[in-house]
């Protein structure tokens, strides 16, 4: 029988264990009847079994638990070691390890880096230490702790494990090869192995090298003195006053006092250091200041006064410094100066000194620095001499910029800031002009050029530091006051970027367009008469006028008896020429430059004027040539102008003198006519502002100015000083009678103006008229909003106006909707186009027909004036009385096409004579008995703009048409007296209509040539659902069904589960030159003209021509006007 621990009955065969050594070890492993040991002094495991278990049960035994027990061969196998008696003692009783050399401390350095047993994932791999030779002597006389008297031997190998290093700095988590370390040393029992433990770092290996290295450099140190420039988290720079690069130092060299605690490094304090030289990666020297020590204020010096209050001309501007080192700028002293035996002509000047400081801006999506100041800008400094290396430096300064331009030395009494002052900034790229915009939440603005029609943009950041404005404008002779920025403003600035851009239509003439950016940089802000604008050229002249403009109220052109005298090059561009004459003076100097660069390229009219003026200036002392631009251009580069280096002979001219001294005057143009000037209402005094306008032939006083920005002349205080015989007397004809609604009377003056009622016109129209001008008379007089009639006569000059006027009684004008009004939508808009000097168009060309005329659109020139017209469309919606069933039958019999929408109103038929003014109340004509009465709705009604209401509820208030029914909105209407048309149309609903877009496909036109407007086609929508709808193409109402394409972008509005008022896309909405989106295109308003050569002017420049461009500029057609010039005039050359 056994138990569970293995044990049998009977007597058993024990061994003997009174000569087997006793060792210590841990429980590693447990099975049923038997476990094994952990060995404290051999490193293997010793098997052992419960029944040699002696101090406890073997089911309390646990791994882990220190034991002691006897070694000896094993029963079965005597070769194989085993345990016997076996106690298990107190944790702690077990020794691993004992200390050789008892609290002795050693040093030594890493010779192999303990690394991760990354493959038992241990993470302790053993590494080693070299004992280091004097800490082994040191050691000599130290025992083991055995007694045996051992020492530990020089250069001696250490093991160490990782785990027994605890670093204790920052970023150091493990041991490198050379690092000094200190650790105790350990014997292991299992392996009889000596281990380093408790391990300690003393000094790295880099730790070691730079101290050798410091060790070497400061045996070569330089002492010197200096003071701070800039500071940095945690380091800064020293300006020394024995060398100009800057030096490097760290807070840490930094030599402090125990009573400084509170110290505060500052830029500006005085420093006593010493200077080390070390060799970069790039081999380059470097150099840093060691054992920094602070200084009394005044310790260092670092120059000598030369000269004070100094002008001179920036050469070159100072750059930004690279790492410590400054790039100096250069400036030529105006006037030598002599240090002893040495003549100074140039200095230095530091970057930190220039004027102003500096400013920030973006360059290529960075942020870049710049200075204040350019090449060319006269400075005020003062002159030393630098200890370092003897050069000569611009320093800062007490004296002040007085007024007029002098130099005014420092006031004992008020002690200022001292500094490097901008005393006169470079004529080069410099202009004038007046602030027009300022958008001071947006941070920007605009400037109107003096000399060119063009506006220069600024951003606020662009303007002056206020120091440099009140110098600036001091030298400029006027105060140096601060100057609200504001519209009207008179400024000075730079043209700091402009740019030309040519674009080359698509079609056969190839049109250089030129366009100028320009933008403006160091703005100087002057008084609002610091600018003159406009020249005056003569005053309180008296003459006839011309003609007067028949589409503009208030405007004409008076001729003169005598030419008038135009500005010269000099009066238009006075910073230029004032450049030129500085130059010529200042190179003419002993010390003056010998040429003057312009800093970028000019465009081809700013180049022409210099170069024009240098050439009248200079008197053949100065020339101009270009440095050619980088890469391709076509751009000659940027112009240089030069002193010629041949002297002049006796019988030249000095400058100043002859040609030089004389102005320039702008040759004129050919074909310029300088005794014929335009006047407009601005022109006039504000009483003939408000009075009837000048006629042809009055006699007027006025005054003549001349433009800078456009050469232009401009009338100015005109007056009428005697009328030519008033406009009633000389009325040639009678155009007929209207009536209409007074818009605008004028009592004091006399006169007014009448809206007139023409339903089959295609424009609105106003007719001015005369009041009555004697109480007496039979007229009555008219008040705003009265309903009259009149005749319409015609002046000499083509002018309509309204004669014989009489007020009607109230309500002869409906002021609201019939109470039979029909109710429709409105699906397009008419247009109207003016064609003056026009040819009719052929129908066959003399290609197709053979003979000899050229059928071209410019054939057949008359003089006549023809006006086309394309009528709106109404979708009849509601029809109460039944009163469009004729045209709703003849819509049934044939369907509409472009020619039907086209036919004039008079072309439907009607039994109505005209238009009488007792009918007007009547809903709409008596239907014929013959005629099928059944409602007939959903047609089209054709309307001209005469058609709208012109007062009363629902009426268009504006003659510009801004305010005329448009596209989509609900209006009511009764059918017109004349024709099928409409009248009264008055504004229901705005933008009642729902609108639907998407593509047509599959479209089908009618075979039939007299039904060529109709067809079939499938209309997809533009939505995600594309929906499909059968659509009839008579519904197509802006184009021409020949014009349609497949899966074009279509317009339609949708009523009722049906499409009406189809459009095209591209004939409702337009690509505006504003970048507005779907915004509506406007009707064209075109003029043909042949005194033009044969130009088609479009006032509506949004208009979108076949090469792409907006507007109906020259190329738009591929025909050629034979009355246009080929000539190349002298103007264009």
């Amino acid at each position: 029988m056994s138990n569970r621990n293995g044990r049998r009955g009977g007597r058993q065969n024990r061994i003997d264990t009174s000569n087997m050594p006793l060792e210590q070890g841990v429980v590693c492993s447990l099975r049923d009847s038997f476990g094994f040991i952990h060995c404290a002094q051999r490193p293997i495991e010793i098997f052992f079994h419960y029944s040699q278990v002696s101090n406890c049960h073997p089911d309390e035994l646990k791994i882990d638990d220190e034991v002691e027990f006897k070694v000896g061969g094993s029963k079965n196998d005597p070769s194989k070691l085993a345990a016997y008696e076996l106690f298990r003692v107190p944790e702690g009783t077990v020794v691993w390890e004992t200390e050789d050399y008892r609290e002795q401390i050693f040093r030594g350095t890493v010779e192999k880096t303990a690394r991760n047993d990354q493959r038992n994932n241990s993470g302790d791999g053993e590494g080693t230490i070299r004992l280091v030779a004097e800490d082994a002597d040191e050691n000599n006389d130290t025992k083991s702790s055995d007694g045996n008297g051992s020492k530990a031997p020089p250069g001696q190998l250490i093991r160490y494990r990782a785990h027994e290093f605890q670093s204790t700095r920052k970023g150091s988590s493990r041991l490198f090869r050379g690092d000094l370390v200190e650790f105790r040393v350990f014997t292991e029992h299992r392996t009889n192995q000596k281990y380093a433990k408790e391990i300690k770092l003393l000094q790295t290996e880099k730790e070691r090298q730079r101290a050798e290295k410091e060790k070497e450099l400061m045996e070569t140190a330089v002492e010197e003195e200096g003071i701070v420039v800039s500071l940095n988290n945690g380091f800064g720079f020293i300006k020394s006053n024995k060398r100009r690069d800057h030096v490097y130092f760290h807070y840490s060299n930094m030599l402090m006092s125990d009573d400084t605690d509170d110290f505060e490094l500052q830029k500006g304090q005085e420093l006593k250091f010493l200077v080390v030289t070390e060799l970069d990666n790039d081999g380059s020297e470097k150099r840093s200041a060691r054992s920094v020590e602070c200084l009394p204020a005044g310790s260092v010096i670092f120059h000598t006064k030369v000269a004070e209050g100094v002008k001179g001309i920036v050469d070159v501007c100072p750059h930004p410094p690279i790492g410590n080192d400054d790039k100096y700028g250069i400036i030529r002293l105006e006037d030598p100066l002599s240090d002893g035996e040495e003549t100074i002509k140039n200095v230095l000047l530091e970057f930190s000194d220039a004027p102003g400081g500096t400013y920030t801006y973006k360059h290529q999506s960075s942020n870049a620095m710049g200075l204040w100041i350019e090449n060319g800008d006269t400075l005020l400094f003062d002159v030393v001499k630098e200890v370092a290396d003897g050069s000569y430096r611009a320093s800062p300064t007490q004296h002040t910029v007085g007024i007029g331009g002098s130099v005014q030395p420092p006031e004992e009494t008020i002690v200022g800031s001292p500094a490097v002052r901008l005393f006169a900034a470079s004529l080069v790229h410099r202009a004038d002009g007046v602030v027009h915009t300022v958008k001071e939440s947006s941070g920007y603005g605009f400037i109107h050029f003096s000399e060119r029609p063009i506006d220069v943009h600024f951003k606020t950041f662009n303007f002056f530091p206020e120091e440099l404005q009140s110098d600036l404008r001091k030298q400029l002779g006027y105060d140096g006051k601060p100057i609200r920025l504001e519209a009207g403003t008179a400024v000075q600035f730079d043209i700091c970027a402009h740019g030309t851009v040519a674009q080359h239509p698509k079609g056969r003439r190839v049109q250089r367009h030129e366009r100028e950016n320009i933008k403006g940089h160091r703005i100087l802000l002057l008084p609002p008469s610091a600018v003159e604008m406009e020249k005056v050229v003569k005053k309180g002249l008296t003459a006839k006028i011309n003609s007067v403009n028949t589409k503009e109220a208030y405007s004409g052109t008076i001729q003169l008896e005598e030419d008038l005298e135009a500005m010269t090059l000099e009066e238009r561009h006075p910073l230029v020429g004032k450049m030129i004459h500085s130059f010529l003076e200042e190179s003419g100097k002993p010390n003056g430059r010998s040429s003057l660069v312009f800093r970028d390229i000019l465009s081809i009219k700013e180049d022409g004027v210099v170069t024009e003026m240098v050439k009248s200036i200079g008197n053949g002392l100065l020339k101009c040539s270009h440095i050619p631009a980088p890469g391709p251009s076509a751009h000659p580069g940027r112009l240089s102008i030069q002193r010629v280096v041949a002297e002049a002979s006796e019988g030249d001219t000095e400058p100043g003198e002859g040609t030089a001294g004389e102005k320039t005057k702008k040759k004129p143009s050919k074909g310029s006519n300088n005794r014929q000037v335009h006047y407009d209402k601005s022109s006039l005094i504000e009483d003939l502002k408000t009075n009837v306008p000048p006629g042809v032939g009055d006699l007027v006083s006025f005054d003549v100015g001349q433009s800078r920005r456009t050469g232009r002349f401009l009338v100015h205080n005109l007056k009428i000083v005697e009328r030519n015989p008033s406009p009633e007397d000389v009325q040639e004809t009678v155009a007929g009678s209207g009536i209409g609604i007074v818009k605008e009377v004028v009592p004091k003056r006399k006169f007014g103006f009448i809206s007139l009622l023409d339903e089959t016109a295609t424009k609105k129209e106003e007719l001015f008229f005369h009041l009555p001008k004697d109480k007496g008379s039979n007229n009555v007089i008219c008040r705003r909003g009265d309903e009259v009639k009149f005749d319409i006569s015609v002046e000499k000059s083509g002018k309509r106006v309204a004669t014989n006027v009489e007020v009607l009684p109230k309500g002869t004008i409906p002021s609201k909707a019939a109470a039979n009004a029909c109710h429709g939508f409105i699906v397009i808009q008419p247009s109207h186009t003016s064609l003056s000097d026009t040819p009719l168009r052929k129908k066959l060309s003399h290609m197709s027909t053979g003979t000899d005329k050229s059928g071209g659109r410019w054939d057949d020139l008359h003089n006549k004036s023809v006006d086309t017209h394309g009528n709106g469309v109404i979708l009849l919606l509601e029809d109460k009385t039944d009163m469009f069933a004729r045209h709703g039958r003849r819509q049934a019999r044939s369907a509409s096409s472009d020619d039907d929408d086209a036919k004039s109103l008079d072309s439907f038929d009607s039994t109505d004579d005209g238009l009488s003014i007792e009918g007007m109340e009547d809903g709409g004509a008596k239907l014929d008995a013959d005629v099928d009465t059944s409602p007939r709705t959903l047609i089209h009604l054709p309307y001209k703009n005469g058609a709208i209401a012109i007062h009363g509820t629902g009426s268009s208030s504006c003659m510009d048409g801004s305010t005329n029914p448009r596209r989509g909105d609900m209006v009511s209407f009764v059918k017109a007296k004349k024709g099928s048309g409409v009248r009264d149309v008055r504004i229901v609903t705005r933008s009642a209509a729902k609108f639907i877009q998407g593509r047509l496909e599959k479209i089908e036109p009618a075979t039939n040539p007299s039904n060529r407007n109709s067809g079939t086609a499938k209309f997809v929508t533009a939505n995600e659902k594309e929906e499909v709808y059968d659509v009839d193409l008579s519904e197509v109402v802006s184009c021409d069904v020949a014009a349609l394409k497949d899966k074009q972008p279509v317009e339609a509005i949708l009523h009722e589960g049906k499409l009406y008022g189809i459009c095209r896309t591209a004939d409702l909405y337009l690509e505006s030159k504003l970048g507005t989106r779907n915004k509506e295109r406007p009707k064209l308003n075109l003029t043909v003209k042949k005194n033009r050569g044969g130009t088609i002017m479009a006032q509506s420049m949004m208009a979108k021509g076949p090469d792409g461009t907006n507007g109906f500029g020259e190329g738009w057609t591929t025909r050629k006007s034979q009355f246009k010039e080929d000539q190349i005039t002298e103007e264009e050359v």
